[in-house]
């Protein structure tokens, strides 16, 4: 990326070095991997892991020989250690395997950067939606409730979240299964180990490389929501012209809008987004010509990778930083605004006498049509007003006083506003409740997917798995786990009221099962200790803990968030018996 549109965030993620240090990361994990497998001692694998370090000046010396990065890479990798064991490093494995889970490795880093930024700008859409909700302007064809342009982009922006959200499992997936996919020299359970260790999800299948369709349609997916607000900053380019005048961008003392006009105030930061929003649709073009791999062993997609992962994704998180800034410090100028609703309102006026005389008598359309069109005649003829010529006809005689008035109020045009609004922020309404929100909806559900994958991996279609959930709080996060499961459960639900006996009544008998249990919340690990406890003289395989929030210092198997000190409520976990239903977690007020 170009210095001028570079993202120190972004560029750090994408980095040489972060990326050497994802390579040295999973090739350290295949290394355990292979001592579990008995290839060698898992003594021996920890002693050569912590021998292991990474240069990139190394690399970049050792890649103008090989002339392959990966290759150059292991090569200054093994040349770190003089233990008969690096043999073993990047065993069975391809070069692809190991680009590709460390890209997902940082595209996973960078998607939580754009989320964050993304929530950011929702914040900003609510507010000017709900600030501006009862300013009403004329947008050169209809009157439109200001505030309602926003509440729209929020309505869509959470839509293309929800798409976001979507793509994630896909994208940010280890991929571990050799030359040409098959496992020839690695056990597929290779894959599932490390993917567990970087908390990665784990694709169902790869050839060489993993399906670049889903990079397609990740691109796809953010190129939309540049497209979405850049399609809002074209709306709000068109309120700043000077003929308008209804909106404009702050202005530095010293800014200068024109090297020929002084008095030029262009909107340049809404003129930038929609320019880099083209941008992004190119690099989503360039991906989707990226997806066709020549015989399970082909590289051409790497160039085009190498220059879209860094930015594109610059790209798009410049468009959510400039339009969130751009968004808190717009001006509305309301005298503006009510200048130029006063001159449109005749329009107007016209639109709505046609609607209601439609309605409320039985003239047809074409009738009504021509007499309004005889009152706008008189109207250009005697430069007079719509509302006094047709208040002076016969018209008014066919409608009550009421609807008469209705004509020429403007408010009636935006009398809905509320209900639509009531759709938008119905659910976003609870967060008023909230001094701080730790985590939202997406970020919630994207850890239970998680989960899921990691369980998926720790738990085989043909064992015994008895999954306990402690309700009440464990019961939206079970709704959600369940289906995505892929081994056989047989689930009970147990409550602390519960007494010793009655635990083990419910659980029945355990044979050769596994136990897994799962509570939403893990705070001190009494609750959970007390299951176990209560559990263990029942015999089973082992007893493994799953909880969607701990606290810090608190061990558990599987986790999803970690939640700070302080109070919580929301997905499960109530304050007095309230807030359990919420889809997010903060902290009440």
């Amino acid at each position: 990326m170009i210095p001028r549109y570079s993202s120190e965030r972004i560029s750090q993620i994408f980095s040489d070095d972060n990326k050497f240090k994802k390579w040295l990361e999973i090739e350290k994990y295949l290394l355990k991997f292979l001592a579990e497998k008995d290839k060698f001692s898992k003594k021996n694998a920890e002693i050569l892991c912590n021998s292991l370090s990474i240069n990139k000046d190394e690399v970049y010396e050792e890649e103008q020989k090989t002339k392959h990065d990966v290759v150059a890479f292991v090569n200054a990798v093994c040349k770190k250690t003089l233990l008969i064991e690096k043999k073993w490093i990047h065993y069975g494995i391809t070069s692809s395997d190991i680009v590709d889970t460390a890209n997902s490795l940082l595209l996973k880093e960078a998607n939580d950067y754009l989320f964050s930024l993304i929530f950011e700008l929702r914040k900003v859409l609510k507010h000017l939606a709900l600030k501006h909700k009862a300013l009403i302007s004329y947008d050169g064809k209809q009157i439109i409730s200001l505030g309602y342009k926003f509440a729209t982009c929020y309505a869509h922006l959470n839509e293309l979240l929800e798409s976001f959200s979507d793509i994630r499992p896909y994208i940010e997936c280890a991929s571990i299964s050799g030359a040409v996919g098959t496992c020839a020299h690695v056990t597929p359970d290779c894959q599932e180990y490390i993917s567990q260790k970087l908390n990665l999800f784990s694709s169902k299948a790869s050839t060489q490389v993993l399906s670049r369709e889903r990079y397609s349609s990740y691109f796809s997916i953010l190129a939309s929501i540049g497209t979405l607000i850049s399609d809002l900053a074209l709306d709000l380019r068109q309120l700043t012209r000077t003929e308008i005048g209804e909106l404009s961008e702050t202005f530095g003392t010293r800014q200068i809008g024109s090297s020929c006009m002084p008095h030029k105030r262009n909107p340049i930061t809404l003129e930038n987004i929609c320019g880099l929003a083209r941008l992004l649709k190119g690099y989503a073009y360039s991906a989707s010509l990226n997806t066709s791999i020549w015989l399970e062993r082909d590289i051409s997609h790497s160039s085009v990778d190498r220059v879209v992962f860094l930015d594109a994704i610059t790209i798009m998180a410049l468009i959510l930083k400039k339009s969130t800034s751009t968004l808190r410090n717009i001006v509305f100028n309301e005298e503006n605004i009510r200048r130029n609703l006063e001159k449109a309102k005749e329009l107007v006026f016209v639109e709505t006498a046609q609607q209601v005389l439609l309605e409320k008598t039985n003239f047809s359309r074409v009738q009504i049509e021509h007499w309004l069109e005889e009152i706008l005649v008189v109207c250009k003829e005697h430069n007079a007003s719509f509302e006094d010529m047709f208040r002076t006809s016969e018209l008014p005689k066919y409608i009550n006083a009421e609807d008469l008035r209705n004509i020429f109020d403007l408010e009636s045009r935006v009398k809905y506003v509320d209900i639509l609004y009531s759709r938008i922020f119905e659910e976003e309404g609870m967060k008023d409740n909230f001094k701080k929100i730790y985590f939202e909806k997406e970020e919630v559900e994207l850890a239970i997917a998680r989960l899921a994958s990691l369980l998926n991996g720790e738990y085989r279609s043909g064992e015994e798995v008895i999954l306990v959930g402690i309700m009440e709080g464990a019961y939206l996060f079970l709704e959600k786990l369940l289906g995505m499961l892929k081994f056989k459960i047989n689930l009970k639900l147990l409550s602390m009221r519960d007494a010793n006996g009655d635990i083990r009544r419910k659980v029945g008998n355990v044979g050769s099962a596994r136990i897994l249990i799962v509570d939403e919340l893990v705070d001190t690990g009494t609750t959970i200790g007390f299951f176990k406890q209560t559990l263990e003289p029942m015999r089973p395989i082992d007893i493994k803990v799953c909880t969607l929030f701990t606290k810090q210092k608190v061990s558990v198997d599987f986790y999803g968030l970690e939640l700070p000190s302080g109070n919580w409520a929301g997905y499960g976990m109530d304050i007095e018996n309230s807030y359990r239903n919420m889809e997010f977690v903060g902290e009440p007020n």
